[in-house]
């Protein structure tokens, strides 16, 4: 299911951030830190949903996120970055995944 913001009609990027202990400790925390800020800067808060959930049960892959359904394993930081960036970029095109 494609979400839309309802003030822009835009797509929106959903992405999901595992908040359990393993990967909040393993800085999942600093990658959401970074990607509000993104979006703050770039004026794009109003097309990405940010969710945290608790634990996916994936500990030992983590940090692990979750966008628009598909899930990445360890990702850091910049990743979470270049994952959005990605998604955006995919949404803007019409791509499908």
């Amino acid at each position: 299911m494609e979400m839309k913001n309802e003030r822009t009609e835009q797509p929106v990027v959903e992405v999901d951030f595992c908040m359990g202990s393993s990967c909040f400790s393993r800085g999942v925390n600093r990658g959401l830190a970074l990607l509000q800020a993104y979006l703050k800067d770039k004026e794009l808060e109003d097309r990405v949903l940010l969710r945290g959930r608790l634990c996916q049960g994936q500990c030992q892959e983590g940090p692990n996120v979750t966008i628009n359904g598909k899930t990445y394993h360890g990702v850091n930081p910049g990743v979470i970055l270049d994952l959005v960036k990605y998604h955006l970029d995919e949404k803007s095109r019409g791509d499908k995944e």
